[in-house]
């Protein structure tokens, strides 16, 4: 898949797989969109020197309903083509061991902020069939 050009919103892409896709689309020439909730400055510059077309970083929480309308909100202008729904929480340990508010959180991120985000991007990147 090419991807030159193409406007891609990543979430959860300070570090690990999230991380990684940012920088091999960097090195692809994509413009990047980077949603985390604790955006990384130095990663602008690092992904920048690799060839990204342009980055943007947005601070977002996907486990605040508010934070994740207003990402919509924000990115609905930008016509992404690609949406790479990367953040995920983990409490670890035993069910049996987590709290009731650990357990919510972690159904927000992983789960309601995914689906939100989708439902609400998935519109100006899908093609009408003629």
């Amino acid at each position: 898949m090419e991807t030159k050009g193409t406007k891609v919103l990543i979430t959860g892409c300070n570090r690990g797989i999230g991380k990684h896709v940012a920088e091999v689309l960097a090195k692809n020439g994509a413009k990047l969109y980077l949603a985390n909730r604790r955006p990384d400055p130095t990663q602008l510059q690092e992904l920048k020197n690799l060839g990204a077309q342009s980055v943007t970083n947005i601070q977002a929480d996907l486990d605040n309903r508010a934070d994740v309308e207003k990402l919509i909100a924000d990115m609905q202008s930008e016509e992404i083509d690609i949406l790479f729904n990367n953040a995920g929480l983990l409490t670890g340990g035993l069910i049996e061991n987590l709290t009731t508010d650990e357990i919510y959180s972690s159904t927000q991120v992983n789960v309601t902020a995914l689906m939100h985000l989708t439902q609400g991007l998935v519109g100006g990147m899908v093609k009408p069939v003629a």
